[in-house]
């Protein structure tokens, strides 16, 4: 199967202008703002221009979906900073987190034709599956592995494909990670039970999951240019580049030989498909019309209100409210319904949005991870279609709150050590050493270069360790400065460390790496 999708020609199409596409009568059709489709369309582009100047960002493209047409498309900026190449509507972006409803339509699917229900126990297809507390483990259902709900620490073991590990690691990984909240009680955003998830869609199907999605989801919607093979990905000529930012503020393009890039494919049922904003569309179209796609049925209309039916409750506030579906938000709002998922990378941002009371839906897909234009175009989009004009002071401030951020579904960055009063350290061989973690394996500390550093995992990661206070050091990483954490050593009197704790480790073990090298 692998080497057929490398045959998939991805075509690239020069098309940096706007592209307007409207069936007859649509353009000054009324939305339920009573707003005419053009006004709706010509309002969200000049917010999308503004909104990217203010926010810096390097490239982006976006579509409109309306009553079951791409009636608009956008492509602005470049493709990587500093380069001439534009972004085109035929350039592939990292989509994220929006991976995961392809996850979950496929598990729709192996529901659909009696391979698996939603309430089948994780571990009658999966022997070896272990969760820390016993009783989860027997009780954890399919449905559970979609709907974030797990009582895990939101983003656990996420660093251990950052630094190497491969999926069978991570999931073999979940008995030491203690849970935080009781199992499906509250919202914790994980992408490792997604891991789960695909592994079980391969014990039933008999497929892997790259595979699953190129033959069940991409091939039968047309969507030629979208790939999750990373070597398609390298033959492509119009691809975005990730940009991080820098300790001083500005976007630097993620270069080719970057240490942490593999840890996408790793994670790949909860992040790693590449696409582009049309082909997105055609995705977009399929959720609106209840799974059917240009008059062929794919997945049961009642399948497809499963998977964006409210299931955990996420996040509430004044006027609206979230609640994780199945690798999708559904939110309510004063004036409608939204379905959405957004996503992030080591580098790019982009969601899906739903609007299911006006037939329509939006698509933006950016490359930096640091920005909150898709989330900001949504809301404006929901405003420009469901509610009508009124141009007070009150309105523009409630237009303002709308605004704040939402959610970002993303590998999250470790906090920085807390501030402690200095204390001076002790001589550096007294921390040298390796210490292991049940999860993340044998950290390895040595002197180089006047100073400590540590390797972590199988890929051999160097970090470098700034003293901070006393045996507190903070661990900061070259090539990823968003990236930072601290490392506290326990060190017995007149002998070296004994273990120590980094906080970045923290949701297996308590981050404990005991010395092993005695």
């Amino acid at each position: 199967m692998r080497d057929r999708t490398r045959r998939h020609p991805l075509v690239s199409l020069a098309l940096g202008a706007a592209l307007l596409v409207f069936p007859p009568l649509l353009a000054e059709t009324p939305v339920p703002s009573g707003r005419s489709m053009t006004d709706v369309l010509s309002a969200l582009e000049a917010f999308a221009l503004e909104a990217r100047g203010a926010e810096g960002i390097p490239g982006m493209a976006y579509a409109v979906v309306k009553d079951d047409a791409v009636v608009f498309s956008k492509a602005l900026g470049e493709r990587k900073a500093g380069e001439a190449a534009p972004v085109t509507t035929s350039t592939l972006f990292e989509i994220g987190s929006t991976s995961k409803a392809f996850t979950a339509a496929l598990l729709g699917m192996a529901v659909e034709e009696g391979l698996i229900s939603w309430d089948t126990r994780v571990v009658d297809v999966l022997p070896r599956f272990r969760m820390h507390d016993p009783w989860v483990t027997r009780e954890m259902r399919i449905a559970d592995l979609v709907s974030q709900r797990s009582g895990m620490p939101p983003y656990s073991l996420d660093w251990m494909a950052f630094i190497g590990f491969g999926r069978d690691e991570i999931q073999q990984a979940l008995v030491h990670v203690e849970p935080v909240s009781s199992f499906r009680n509250t919202f914790g955003y994980v992408n490792t039970l997604w891991l789960v998830a695909a592994e079980v869609l391969e014990k039933v199907t008999g497929q892997r999951w790259e595979d699953a999605v190129h033959l069940r989801v991409l091939g039968p919607l047309g969507m030629r240019e979208t790939t999750v093979d990373p070597e398609v990905v390298g033959m492509a000529g119009d691809v975005a580049s990730g940009h991080l930012r820098q300790a001083d503020g500005g976007l630097r393009p993620i270069p080719p030989d970057w240490p942490f890039r593999g840890w996408i494919d790793t994670y790949g049922p909860a992040g790693s498909i590449r696409s582009t904003v049309l082909d997105m569309s055609r995705w977009a179209r399929l959720h609106l019309a209840r799974g059917t796609f240009e008059g062929e049925p794919h997945l049961a209309p009642g399948t497809v209100d499963l998977l964006h039916a409210p299931r955990t409750l996420a996040f509430a506030r004044d006027g609206s409210s979230g609640s994780y579906a199945m690798g999708w938000i559904s939110e309510s709002r004063r004036a409608g319904r939204i379905v959405w998922h957004n996503g992030g990378t080591s580098g790019q941002h982009s969601i899906v949005a739903l609007y299911p009371a006006a037939n329509a839906a939006l698509v933006v897909l950016t490359n930096s991870s640091d920005n909150q234009v898709p989330e900001r175009m949504m809301s404006k989009l929901f405003d420009l279609l469901f509610t009508p004009p009124a141009p007070t002071l009150a309105r523009r401030a409630q237009l303002l709150a709308e605004e704040e951020p939402l959610p970002s579904f993303r590998i999250a960055a470790a906090p920085k050590p807390a501030l402690l009063a200095p204390l001076p350290s002790l001589p550096l061989a007294r921390y040298v050493g390796v210490y292991e973690n049940p999860a993340y394996g044998r950290f390895t500390v040595t002197e180089k270069g006047g100073g400590l550093v540590m390797t972590m995992g199988p890929w051999k990661i160097e970090g470098v360790l700034t003293h901070y206070s006393g045996n507190v050091w903070a661990l900061s990483l070259p090539s990823y400065p968003e990236m930072a954490a601290g490392v506290t050593f326990a060190v017995p009197a007149g002998r070296p460390a004994e273990r120590l704790v980094v906080d970045m480790c923290a949701d297996a073990g308590g981050g404990i790496f005991g010395r092993v090298d005695r």
